[in-house]
């Protein structure tokens, strides 16, 4: 078993640094099975819609997944987060390593293929929250500066693999998975674990478990309008009821997504389309990586200046104008500029849109929150993948820019109305009036 180590013994270098390393492997992997899916899927026969089903079926299967995992985190006690998210990247590693073998095999490679982006889809939240494992136990430590080795790591591994894909052919992505898989895996486990004691974090006292995430006080969670019951299973729509104005933010966050995803999956149809190539797609998702590191490198700098909630409908008004962007590009460099946005609008939302979560659950349901802030993007791109790959067939590129600025627009009206507390203020206007 790993030693466990009181909060002071941790050293923050030593655990950002470990947590770097993981959201950087977790980001160069998704970069390998979902940035150059359709790139992997043409190379193995598919057509633009069979990769469309598959991309919505991976994601339509990690938004059942997540909850439920997350569940098993926030509540189980003979699993650890840690030991959770090592079984899943276990698993990844298996099964995109079976793809070298499946040749041009259909139904095999789908379902590989599926399998494997439905787990890494569902890993997502328990990475995000092994951060706040150690936050909420009095453990020093940054999560926007990890968050950012993430994107830079993108950035490297997207540029990395579109050019060796053109002259190696696909199989690069699957060995960049394989090994990054592995790396991610050996450096979870080597992460110490806190040590069971109470722990004082902004003022509130947590009872430090090897769960995801402590219980606090039934009073407190009473206090929130919850009960803490530990065997009694919560229905997803109980869920939401206790969250109403958080539900119109995670409605939101999936409109904003089914343009992100219907935009990204196919940025190869899209560079095409203004006379670029596979390293064309690459050096543009390279772009955006880098472009987002200076914003989650410092984010918790520039949310000392901007609460997490505005900063989250800052989000959403920059992804319209990258929407727009992509409407009127017309040649490379253009494609180019609209990467250049994902400093303020991707690279806010992430860091805006953990600490929305993290400050908004009860903390018995703090993983399970996360989990359904992924799950958005998750569906998101169930939807994105599925109408991108139609549109393009039978409408074109340029209807697919249209619909993604339409998506885009209604997430960030949506991003106004929750986070941006018009709702709230209409809620307390309408109590008072009672």
């Amino acid at each position: 078993m790993m030693k466990e180590h009181f909060p002071k013994e941790i050293s923050k270098k030593k655990i950002t640094l470990l947590y770097a390393i993981i959201q950087g492997g977790y980001w160069s992997s998704f970069c390998a099975t979902y940035g150059f899916a359709t790139v992997f899927l043409l190379s193995r026969g598919f057509t633009t819609s069979q990769i469309g089903i598959s991309i919505a079926l991976a994601n339509v299967l990690a938004v059942v997944c997540q909850p439920t995992v997350a569940t098993i985190a926030d509540e189980a006690k003979k699993i650890s987060l840690h030991s959770l998210t090592i079984l899943l990247i276990v698993a990844d590693f298996i099964l995109f390593g079976l793809l070298f073998f499946t040749g041009n095999f259909f139904i095999a490679t789908m379902a590989l293929f599926v399998l494997t982006n439905t787990v890494s889809q569902t890993v997502q939240p328990l990475i995000n929250s092994i951060s706040f494992y150690y936050i909420n136990r009095g453990v020093d430590m940054n999560f926007g500066l990890p968050r950012s080795m993430g994107s830079m790591s993108y950035a490297i591994v997207s540029t990395i693999i579109g050019y060796l894909v053109e002259d190696y052919g696909s199989n690069v992505i699957l060995i960049f998975g394989v090994v990054i898989f592995a790396i991610i895996g050996i450096t979870v486990a080597v992460m110490p674990r806190v040590v069971k004691t109470n722990s004082t974090v902004q003022g509130e006292t947590f009872d430090a478990d090897d769960s995801a995430s402590g219980e606090k006080k039934v009073g407190e969670a009473e206090a929130k309008g919850s009960s803490v019951t530990g065997s009694k299973k919560e229905s997803i729509f109980s869920f939401f009821g206790r969250y109403k104005i958080f539900s119109v933010a995670l409605l939101g966050s999936t409109c904003i997504f089914i343009f992100h995803f219907a935009t990204n999956n196919y940025m190869l149809q899209i560079a095409e389309n203004v006379g670029g190539s596979a390293a064309t797609m690459g050096t543009a998702l390279s772009i955006a990586a880098m472009c987002e590191i200076p914003s989650m490198m410092f984010s918790e700098q520039i949310m000392k200046k901007i609460k997490y909630n505005y900063l989250l409908v800052l989000s959403g008004l920059f992804f319209c104008v990258k929407a727009f962007v992509y409407i009127v590009a017309v040649n490379i460099p253009m494609l180019y500029v609209s990467q250049v946005l994902q400093m303020v609008s991707y690279a806010f939302f992430i860091p805006a849109s953990v600490y929305y979560v993290n400050e908004n659950m009860n903390d018995n349901d703090k993983v399970k929150g996360q989990a359904i802030m992924t799950g958005t993007t998750t569906l998101g791109g169930v939807i994105g993948s599925l109408i991108g790959g139609i549109i393009i067939d039978y409408l074109g590129v340029k209807t697919l820019q249209w619909v993604g600025f339409a998506f885009a627009v209604t997430g960030a009206v949506l991003f106004l109305l929750s986070a941006g507390g018009i709702l709230e203020k209409k809620n307390k206007k309408s109590t008072c009036n009672i």
